[in-house]
């Protein structure tokens, strides 16, 4: 025979509720959602004297339930990670129940209860729950959850008092998680307008760049083509010849200015990815010197130095080239022809440490916060051709490859530009041999 505990040594009242009540709405949307419930469910186990309280949100299409938050009150502390899915295919008689208004799953005797048959073996009996109520989190129709309060020891009958305590908490939550969600969408909002803002101003740094870019470009290949046209026969061969380079450089610059625009786009839009392979790191910067020393046409020499790099790297090697050989261009863009630029590569534990440092015309203070902003090109380059794109691709690949990058930069004196990406396993410290040990020993 079952002993049902019909009486209290503190029964649940109406003033105790209220005074439950009172404390945590004014918490709502001040409180965060998690750290209320968790107060809120300490407050409720104390009064109902059951062992757990927690609340599990019902997805959408009433498939399942996730348990987000879970008070254990012998251990007096409350879980928030890694609890338990239940799915409506597992537990039927469950879910039916929760599903059939209005909601509430009072048990007082859980073993005996068919709806919950499918606990009985592998929950109620290892946690020796005997009693369950479960109600749910109702607000204007919508069905968030569901909080369920578990008694261990004799078997209890709830009251119509505690039945409807519970309800009354089941309203804070449900409040709760409303405003939860209605600040997150305003969150979520606010970040979309900054990025619409972004966009808008993006798209009006795009056109005004375009406009100034394409000009100069379009205006050598109408030019020229005009000449050509014309004056063909007029024309010595390596006149023509001249003419049709100008046609083929103004073209590279237009092609060039489109490939940067479609790339920050490409990465922006969230296509492009880093994808890491094993890498030959001192043959690859050995090759992409020798590659940025053809494209500027040798203006300035780069002198590189490797330490340490010998061993195999790990990386994606496409965004190596877009970080470094962006660096590395726009180095000999800003410097004085003749003038050095010094690309250092180094090891420190399972990090690669990139350096490329120039003494050319530096980047102005005010410029500087705005360093790796789209289209934004600083005011002491308007006499050199640029889209004011390169850099904001540096910070995007080495954001992708779980980088760090760092500058320094005096007007009129240099730029120096640090990029610190993970490419190495970590470096493991060899034990000494015993007789390494023993030949250190005879030395002291």
């Amino acid at each position: 025979m079952v002993n049902h505990r019909p009486f209290r040594q503190q029964p649940v009242t109406a003033n105790r509720t209220k005074a439950i009540f009172d404390r945590f709405i004014p918490q709502i949307g001040v409180t965060p959602l998690k750290a209320l419930l968790s107060e809120l469910f300490g407050e409720v186990a104390a009064l109902f004297e059951v062992e757990r309280v927690g609340y599990s949100r019902m997805e959408a299409d009433h498939s399942a339930i996730q348990q987000e938050v879970q008070y254990c009150l012998a251990a007096n502390q409350c879980g928030t990670e890694g609890l338990p899915k239940l799915y409506a295919r597992d537990y039927p008689g469950y879910f039916a129940a929760l599903n059939t208004p209005p909601g509430v799953v009072i048990s007082h005797d859980v073993m005996r209860d068919e709806r919950l048959k499918e606990f009985w073996v592998g929950y109620f009996k290892p946690l020796k729950i005997t009693s369950m109520l479960d109600v749910p989190v109702l607000r204007a129709g919508q069905l968030y959850g569901v909080i369920c309060h578990e008694h261990v020891g004799s078997a209890r009958r709830w009251t119509d008092t505690e039945v409807a305590a519970a309800l009354s908490f089941a309203n804070i939550v449900a409040l709760a998680v409303e405003t939860d969600q209605r600040q997150q969408l305003e969150r979520e909002l606010r970040v979309a307008l900054e990025r619409e803002k972004d966009m808008v101003e993006m798209k009006t740094n795009f056109i005004n760049l375009v406009s100034h870019e394409f000009r100069t470009p379009l205006g050598v290949i109408v030019s020229a083509t005009d000449i050509l046209e014309h004056y063909f026969d007029r024309l010595k061969p390596e006149q023509r010849a001249g003419h049709l380079q100008d046609i083929r450089y103004a073209s590279r610059q237009m092609t060039n200015l489109m490939e940067e625009v479609l790339l920050l786009g490409k990465v922006e839009s969230g296509r492009m990815s880093c994808r890491r392979e094993p890498l030959d790191l001192a043959d690859f910067c050995r090759r992409l010197v020798d590659e940025q020393l053809s494209a500027t046409s040798r203006k300035c020499p780069v002198v590189l130095s490797q330490d340490g790099v010998e061993s195999t790297a790990i990386g994606d090697e496409n965004l190596l080239r877009l970080i470094l050989g962006n660096l590395i261009s726009n180095a000999v863009k800003y410097s004085p022809a003749g003038r050095r630029v010094q690309f250092t590569v180094r090891r420190e534990a399972a990090d690669a440490v990139f350096e490329v440092e120039d003494r050319g015309i530096g980047i102005e203070p005010a410029d500087q916060k705005l360093l790796f902003t789209a289209f934004h090109r600083g005011g002491n380059t308007q006499q050199t051709s640029g889209t004011g794109l390169g850099l904001t691709i540096v910070k995007r690949c080495v954001d992708l490859h779980g980088g760090s990058l760092v500058f320094t930069s005096q007007p009129g004196q240099g730029s120096s530009f640090i990029v610190r990406l993970p490419l190495f396993t970590p470096m493991k410290l060899k034990a000494a041999t015993p007789s390494a040990r023993l030949r250190r020993k005879k030395k002291a």
